[in-house]
């Protein structure tokens, strides 16, 4: 996939003269909220969406892909601590999420007579530093998603290589074990 063909995902998102910092929040917004509308919030459906967003720096070809334009996009670091960097966190972030239950009644303490029930928060809103625009959004989104919240990442760095092709991919059940 090309520059410009990445760069495309961003033009409503435009750092151009006329968009204010305030017209881009609440586009960010706007889009967030209609991406949860459509999204069906069960337990199951949510761990396949965080499974899927791990796979999409986990799987081998994709992180190098990932350290590749990271270390182009910001000049720093080099692709090899990139790769064990996008493998390694977000496989450590899927396994202490997938550990857990967040969604309805997630704790019955009979004895005491409380249900402790999970709910979302609504838009959770990061900024991705410089130094990790691959692996950093996509395990924030990761946390997000988990509570049944609408996530959304933003840049340090102007337009990133690799966030226009950070998206979630089918994820083969037996590439990641779960714990």
């Amino acid at each position: 996939m090309s520059k410009e063909n990445r760069m495309d995902h961003f033009k409503d998102l435009s750092l151009e003269k006329e968009v204010t910092p305030k017209q881009r929040i609440d586009k960010l917004i706007i889009n967030a909220r209609a991406a949860m509308a459509e999204f069906l919030v069960t337990q199951e459906r949510i761990d396949d969406a965080v499974t899927a967003l791990a796979w999409s720096i986990f799987e081998p070809s994709r992180a190098r892909e990932l350290a590749v334009m990271a270390v182009q996009d910001t000049g720093l670091g080099d692709v090899e601590s990139k790769v064990i960097k996008n493998t390694r966190k977000t496989f450590g972030t899927l396994r202490d999420l997938l550990r857990v239950k967040t969604v309805g009644i997630i704790e019955d303490d009979f004895e005491k007579g409380i249900t402790k029930y999970a709910k979302p928060v609504g838009i959770v809103a990061a900024i991705s530093p410089s130094t990790n625009p691959a692996a950093t959004p996509v395990n924030k989104a990761m946390m997000a998603i988990k509570g049944g919240s609408q996530g959304t990442c933003q840049f340090q760095i102007r337009r990133p290589l690799c966030a226009g092709t950070l998206r979630p991919n089918p994820c083969p059940k037996r590439a990641i074990r779960e714990p």
